[in-house]
């Protein structure tokens, strides 16, 4: 009997110093980098919600989606950071029940330094993607929203689960221009090698002008452009460094004016990212 109760005393005990070790893991500061080394093809869905004109909705909804390889290339100094190539195919674009014909936008080069901050995107000045184009391409901006999913918003130094960091940098975004990014994120914690992310992400795009899809001919401005990507919760795998899935929600506000009339356009929409 005293051997059956010194047993199960230990057994408690080795159950209860698991599980104490297990917590102060969980607890522990975390040093999280961003330095991808393989290849990796992700979906992407976005499925419109709700379009409204003046304030008043329009009854429209669609959808887009598309694949996208994600290439890390060789630096010539790798402590600056990774290079990545983006490339989408795939493309599928319907809105108020009718398919889009969308262009396939050219591959873009990612600079990304070990913190995910977007630090040039040298591509998209010399592949022929002007700013506008995502007019073409059904005004869904896909790559754009490829690039803010795939990258995870990492702090600059060590983190507990609960904490939060906010900044502001300038992004070169495919097809809108160089926009200015506030992110706020937080570190949820980590579960089976696997870091939980949420993120609040608005960007405030320069104002451009384009074809106008719906009017051969004509021309169109946008202006006052914010896309706000709220609840963005990112899964980002520790050991290969990548981004294996991420869900959020998508609220764009815009002025588009052509032939002299001024028409206040929002945008809601879900978006799904993943394997």
């Amino acid at each position: 009997m005293l051997f059956r109760t010194h047993g199960i005393a230990l057994l408690l005990f080795a159950v209860v110093g698991a599980s104490v070790a297990s917590a102060s893991a969980l607890s522990a500061a975390q040093t999280l980098t961003f330095t991808p080394q393989d290849t990796v093809t992700r979906s992407l869905q976005v499925a419109i919600t709700a379009v409204l004109l003046n304030d008043a909705p329009t009854g429209m909804t669609g959808g887009a989606s598309a694949q996208c390889k994600l290439s890390p290339r060789v630096l010539a100094d790798p402590g600056v950071g990774t290079a990545l190539r983006l490339e989408l195919s795939k493309l599928d674009q319907q809105m108020a029940g009718r398919r889009l014909n969308v262009k396939v936008p050219p591959p873009a080069l990612l600079q990304v330094d070990r913190r995910g901050r977007l630090l040039e995107l040298p591509g998209m000045d010399t592949s022929g993607q002007p700013v506008g184009e995502i007019l073409s391409q059904g005004g869904v901006p896909l790559q754009t929203l490829a690039v803010l999913c795939a990258l995870p918003q990492l702090p600059d130094g060590d983190v507990d689960p609960g904490d939060t960091w906010k900044r502001t940098d300038s992004y070169d975004l495919p097809g809108l221009g160089l926009a200015k990014v506030t992110v706020e994120s937080t570190f949820v914690g980590i579960k089976e090698g696997v870091a939980v992310l949420k993120t609040h992400l608005v960007a405030q795009v320069p104002d451009f002008q384009a074809d106008n899809p719906l009017g051969p001919g004509q021309k169109i401005t946008v202006s006052n452009l914010v896309l706000d990507l709220a609840d963005l919760t990112q899964l980002y795998d520790l050991t290969a460094c990548s981004v294996t899935s991420a869900t959020g929600t998508i609220k764009a506000s815009m002025d588009a004016t052509t032939a002299d009339i001024v028409l206040p356009v929002k945008v809601q929409a879900l978006l799904k990212y993943g394997e």
